[in-house]
């Protein structure tokens, strides 16, 4: 079947022309498409009908017009998208998904759990028999294969970090609890690391026609991300512990966060260079204090810790940054929203911009595309929309309906 001459209105980015078809939830996958339809690829976002994703009310709340609560990381992150809603449980669902919406897309992203679909018949060997050059990605907890004890398990961000033991040097040490990194840290690097992997997958595809099938575990992509973790323990049977904000193998001071006046700065001084920089801007001699840098947690490290502490405790944070930041010292503020909001690094840089947000019915300001690029910059074209919104110009563009049958999918429920 010949693809349809569909795509977004204005074309973009290095991603132009780029198709992809997606009906995960909440964050793992569902941001790996936005990113690329930041950078001009065209995103069809499919949701039960209905309310739509469940992430649309979860957390802090915007209010439409009409007092409906619409999630603000939904407002902030689900843009640059059609909206359309199907029903794949449903013979007549999968039929459209199948035969009229697949051939049509160079990439399919879902993340429901293992055997949900081919239980449907919405199987990847389908799939492929429609578009035989389709990248097919699974984003799930666990993964699609591995112990039948794990597959299928239930699974979010706070769950993937555990397991993959992330949260295992994420806080202070014992007895203190372990942390999560927030916000969604292991939805939004698994998201990076799905979009990474499929436009591999995507070239490949272009090259040789051949699709294929991603199987991307979150626990794994933590896992990944926990530095040496597995390979410490393996070669040399050490387990790594929790010692708050300095690196849990690193062994030198300054690496940490230490309270000013008006709020905390992160200090880093991993070289010896930097570390005496640091005794100069404290009017310290480096050679008094040179096994302090290299053994933190010996007798000089400990009052070392101290005085930089009490240094930094009687002055504010912008006095801390600009005097370690003219010596060469690595500083900065831990920043808060308001911070960043008013910063002019930030805005100097335009990483902030507005869009018309269509569920709110007003105009927002977010974060914009990113990472920047000279010749195919991206952009932010339009803001999130209601669940459906889309179902005519989908349907008729792409899937080839009338009017007629879509009004009676609507009323049997499977749009």
């Amino acid at each position: 079947m010949q693809k349809k001459p569909f795509t977004i209105p204005e074309q973009f980015g290095a991603l132009k022309g780029l198709r992809i078809v997606t009906n995960g939830v909440y964050i793992a996958e569902p941001f790996a498409p936005v990113m690329a339809g930041e950078h001009g690829a065209t995103i069809v976002n499919l949701e039960r009908p209905g309310e739509g994703d469940p992430w649309r009310a979860t957390g802090y709340k915007f209010k439409t017009p009409e007092g409906k609560p619409v999630s603000a990381d939904w407002t902030g992150e689900r843009h640059n998208e059609y909206f359309i809603t199907l029903d794949l449980s449903t013979p007549e669902g999968r039929d459209l998904f199948l035969d009229k919406l697949v051939p049509h897309f160079d990439i399919w992203m879902e993340s429901s759990k293992p055997g949900t679909l081919g239980k449907w018949g919405v199987t990847d060997e389908a799939v492929l028999k429609r578009n035989p050059k389709m990248v097919i990605v699974h984003v799930s907890g666990y993964g699609q294969t591995g112990h039948r004890d794990y597959l299928g398990r239930p699974s979010y961000d706070a769950i993937a970090q555990a397991y993959g033991g992330l949260m295992s040097l994420t806080g202070l040490p014992e007895p203190r609890p372990p942390i999560r990194t927030a916000p969604w840290f292991g939805d939004f690097i698994t998201a990076l690391h799905t979009l990474a992997a499929t436009l591999a997958a995507y070239i490949h595809a272009q090259k040789t026609g051949e699709g294929q099938v991603l199987d991307i575990p979150q626990f794994e992509v933590i896992q990944r991300h926990s530095g040496a973790v597995a390979a410490i323990y393996h070669n040399d049977g050490v387990v790594l512990k929790r010692r708050g904000n300095r690196d849990v193998t690193t062994t030198t001071q300054p690496y940490d966060s230490y309270e000013a006046l008006d709020g905390w700065t992160v200090i880093s001084a991993t070289d010896q260079a930097q570390f005496d920089a640091v005794c100069e801007v404290l009017g310290e001699d480096p050679a008094r204090w040179a096994k302090a840098h290299r053994e933190p947690d010996s007798p000089e490290g400990r009052e070392f810790d101290h005085l930089l502490r009490s240094w930094v405790n009687q002055r504010v944070c912008i006095e801390v940054v600009l005097m370690m930041n003219e010596k060469g010292v690595a500083c900065s503020k831990i920043m808060n929203g308001q911070d960043i909001a008013e910063d002019p690094h930030y805005a100097a840089r335009g990483l902030h911009v507005e869009w018309f947000d269509e569920s709110l019915k007003t105009t927002v300001k977010g974060a914009g595309a990113y990472p920047k690029m000279s010749a195919t910059p991206g952009k932010i074209w339009r803001g999130p929309a209601p669940a459906g919104a889309d179902n005519d110009l989908i349907y008729t563009q792409v899937a080839g309906l009338s009017p007629e049958q879509i009004k009676k999918l609507q009323g049997a429920k499977v749009l």
